[in-house]
């Protein structure tokens, strides 16, 4: 499990390419310590918005 940074919501770590997990990042929710991270890199999110305008 870790925290999103950019949707502000708590995941399950899926190992995929559009996830990154901070190793030094942390972040509280509701008093539990979680490693901070993004759902969404940069590049599938350029991928996603390719697709949607093709």
């Amino acid at each position: 499990m870790y925290y999103c940074i950019l949707c502000e919501e708590i995941h399950a770590l899926k190992y995929s390419e559009c996830e990154t997990v901070f190793s030094s990042g942390f972040h509280y929710y509701n008093l539990t310590l979680y490693n901070a991270g993004m759902c969404q890199c940069e590049y599938c999110h350029l991928e996603e918005e390719h697709s949607a305008s093709a």
